[in-house]
């Protein structure tokens, strides 16, 4: 049983946001922003925009984080011990700048995230830390990418 959704539209000169069935207004405080976040249309599954919902956003490409970031991100959300681990993370996030360099460069066409490291970084705790990379990276590469990837994995972990 679905749910009927609200028709709204924005007063450009109130800035309020009147519910047409119920008649309720919105009023937004004043310092009130949206913020959205999207993969770019040239990532699996991803399509871009069309144009008059462009024309309501600014585009800020933002890049991934730099790797002494990503180590820090990893050890946070993953839990895992930095004394035990700290060199495992700063291989892993090696190895990932190198896969994502190789994605930009178009040598390979799988994508890899903060949230393959995360994931990784989680894996590692359970099973051989090399293992827990292919476990994760194999899973999401493209076909035509896994030989590219297993041997990263093997050169950095």
């Amino acid at each position: 049983m679905g749910q009927k959704w609200a028709k709204a539209r924005e007063d450009r000169n109130s800035r309020h946001l009147s519910v047409r069935q119920t008649g309720e207004l919105l009023k937004p405080h004043k310092q009130f922003r949206f913020v959205a976040t999207m993969n770019p249309p040239h990532y699996p599954g991803t399509k871009d925009l069309n144009d008059a919902f462009k024309t309501r956003f600014w585009i800020e490409p933002i890049d991934y984080l730099n790797e002494e970031a990503e180590k820090v991100m990893v050890l946070k959300q993953t839990d895992l011990d930095p004394e035990k681990y700290e060199r495992f993370v700063e291989d892993l996030v090696e190895a990932l700048a190198q896969l994502r360099q190789s994605y930009k460069e178009q040598d390979i066409i799988t994508p890899i995230g903060h949230r393959e490291a995360e994931k990784i970084g989680k894996l590692a705790r359970r099973m051989d830390e090399s293992e827990a990379a292919k476990k994760v990276l194999m899973d999401l590469a493209d076909p035509g990418d896994k030989n590219a990837i297993s041997k990263v994995i093997d050169m950095y972990l």
